[in-house]
C-alpha cells in the first residue's frame, strides 16, 4: 500500500469543486471522491493506493481530476499524474535465461547498466552468470521478466522476457521511461521488435474482441424481437382481461409464454455483459 497525500491550494475563492483519484486496475484507491463547496486556501486529502486481484499492473500511474468553479461562474478542470513506487509492484527476484515472450529493443547509443536504470532492484539477485541482467517478479501474480542488455558491435539493445505477456508492458514502459530521464536523446533513437509469440497474442485477442461484438451485436437484435413479442403478450394479456373472459389465463398459455420470454431476454443481457467484458 501506498499513501498519496495531495494538497490543494488557490489564489481566490473556488466553489463547487469536485476532486477524482482514478487508479488503473488492479491498482485501487481507499479513498477516491471529494466534495467541497468552497475553497479558500489549502486543503489536504489523504488517500491510499493498493493492488486490488493478481493481474499484473499495465501502468503504475493514479491520475487526479479536480473540477470547479471560479469566480466568474466558470468551470474548469485540472489534472495531475503521480507514480506509485516500483517497489510496491515489483520485486527483484533471480533472472530467467529463455522466456516465450520477448521484446527488444534497439539503441544507436551504448546500453546502461540496470545498476543505473533501476538501482532500488539492484542487489543480492543480480546474476553472476549473465552479464548485466536484471530479474523482476510481479508482486501480487508473481510472474517473472527479465531484462538483459547486450553490448558489442551492432549489439546495443535492450531485451525484455517473461513467460507471460501481460506481465511485459509495466517493465516496458518503466524502461523506457527511465532511458529518456537518463538520456532523452538516447530515447529519440531507440526502436522496438516484438517476437512472434506477441504478434500472434495481439492477433487472437483482436480476433476475439471482434468475436464478441458480433456476439453482442446478435444478443441485441434477439432482444430486440423478444421485447417485440413481450408486448404482444401483455396486449393479449390485457384484452382478455378487459373483456373478462371466462377462460383463466393460465389455460391460454399467455402466462408462461411471458415468463420464458423474461427468461430469454435477461440470458441475452448476460451474454451482452460478457461479451462486452472484452
Amino acid at each position: 500500500m501506498c499513501k498519496i497525500e495531495l494538497e490543494l491550494s488557490t489564489y481566490t475563492v473556488v466553489r463547487e469543486l469536485q476532486l477524482f483519484v482514478v487508479a488503473e486496475s488492479p491498482l485501487a484507491v481507499t479513498d477516491d471522491t471529494l466534495e467541497l463547496s468552497n475553497l479558500c486556501e489549502r486543503y489536504t486529502f489523504v488517500t491510499r493506493v493498493y493492488l486490488k486481484g493478481n493481474e499484473p499492473p499495465i501502468a503504475p500511474e493514479v491520475t487526479v481530476y479536480a473540477s470547479y468553479e471560479n469566480e466568474k461562474g466558470q468551470i474548469r478542470v485540472v489534472d495531475k499524474s503521480v507514480k506509485v513506487p516500483l517497489r510496491m509492484l515489483l520485486r527483484p527476484c533471480p533472472a530467467e535465461t529463455s522466456a516465450p515472450f520477448s521484446l527488444t529493443i534497439k539503441s544507436t547509443e551504448p546500453v546502461l547498466s540496470f545498476s543505473q536504470i533501476f538501482p532500488e532492484f539492484v542487489g543480492e539477485f543480480q546474476s553472476r552468470q549473465i552479464t548485466n541482467s536484471l530479474g523482476l517478479q510481479h508482486s501480487r501474480s508473481g510472474q517473472v521478466v527479465t531484462l538483459l542488455a547486450a553490448t558489442g558491435a551492432m549489439q546495443n539493445r535492450y531485451r525484455i522476457q517473461s513467460s507471460d505477456a501481460l506481465a511485459v508492458p509495466l517493465v516496458f514502459e518503466m524502461l523506457i521511461a527511465r532511458l529518456k530521464d537518463k538520456s532523452p536523446k538516447t530515447a529519440e533513437k531507440l526502436s522496438c521488435g516484438l517476437s512472434q509469440q506477441h504478434l500472434k497474442l495481439v492477433q487472437d485477442n483482436m480476433d476475439a474482441h471482434f468475436e464478441s461484438r458480433l456476439r453482442a451485436r446478435a444478443a441485441l437484435k434477439e432482444i430486440g424481437l423478444l421485447t417485440t413479442q413481450l408486448r404482444n403478450i401483455e396486449k393479449r394479456m390485457l384484452r382478455g382481461m378487459r373483456e373478462r373472459n371466462s377462460r383463466s389465463l393460465d389455460a391460454t398459455g399467455l402466462p408462461a409464454l411471458l415468463d420464458s420470454t423474461y427468461r430469454a431476454i435477461f440470458a441475452h443481457l448476460d451474454q451482452i455483459e460478457a461479451a462486452r467484458a472484452w
